[in-house]
């Protein structure tokens, strides 16, 4: 996933790296779910982990933070109506 680096939810992914990080018991017990309102598309990953910190980089041009995860299942609902 990718979010320019002003985005919130760079934050929120933070936290819940350093929740995760803090025990083995929590790794990989994650569940993300990802939603296009407009395309009424939704996909959710399941029993995903962190695969690592992503790089902060400081552009003039608008960085991005790419957050990777290993991820067992997806499912997807693509294009409902």
């Amino acid at each position: 996933m990718r979010f320019l680096k002003t985005s919130p939810t760079n934050g929120f992914l933070q936290l819940a790296y350093n929740l995760q990080k803090s025990s083995s018991a929590l790794w990989g017990q994650n569940l993300i779910t990802v939603a296009d309102v407009n395309r009424k598309e939704i996909s959710t990953a399941q029993a995903c982990a962190f695969k690592k910190k992503p790089e902060v980089v400081y552009d003039k041009a608008g960085p991005m933070m790419e957050w990777t995860f290993d991820v067992v299942g997806v499912f997807s609902v693509l294009g409902t109506n």
